[in-house]
């Protein structure tokens, strides 16, 4: 009946709901074979993306093949690094007020950390639905350089970086 993320990358991990689940023994994401699948329920499973293509969620269970359209895969070679902006402005002004990490959406597992110069978390976020703000608890931080660890949990590796906060 859905799956989520509805885009992922090679490697990122992908929810599936619905019903009569047990005994599934094939999952497609447009047509490419999942990398591996565990069924936890009869109403969910949970599958690792493999190398993809967009289209149609297939699963073969005893009772026959159902489908649901609507999967993107998205193309991220194995442990590059993704383009990350290394700084924004987080002035209220509508522009750039946000660290946006959109790659992350493919990673609803991923962990997000920041730290300033002394090494104080300042932000933590386990997936990124809601971007850094350049707030730490409720409080705009100074203008400055603070450092970040992406760890996008699913084998790939942890990014390390700094961003820098302007206003």
């Amino acid at each position: 009946t859905s799956f989520a993320p509805t885009s992922a990358a090679a490697g990122a991990v992908i929810s599936i709901s619905g019903t009569n689940f047990t005994g599934t023994s094939i999952i497609t994401l447009g047509g490419t074979p999942v990398t591996s699948f565990t069924v936890v329920s009869s109403t969910s499973i949970v599958a690792i993306v493999g190398t993809g293509t967009s289209g149609v969620v297939s699963l073969t269970t005893p009772g026959g093949t159902t489908s649901l359209a609507g999967f993107t895969f998205l193309f991220s070679p194995p442990n590059t690094i993704p383009n990350i902006s290394n700084v924004f402005s987080p002035n209220g002004d509508g522009i750039n007020d946000v660290w946006q990490l959109p790659f992350l959406q493919a990673y609803p597992n991923a962990t997000v950390q920041i730290v300033n110069r002394y090494g104080q978390v300042v932000f933590l976020s386990n997936g990124y639905a809601q971007p850094w703000d350049g707030k730490f608890k409720g409080v705009g931080l100074p203008v400055g350089t603070y450092y970040y660890i992406i760890n996008p949990k699913n084998g790939r590796d942890i990014i390390k970086g700094a961003v820098t906060i302007i206003r």
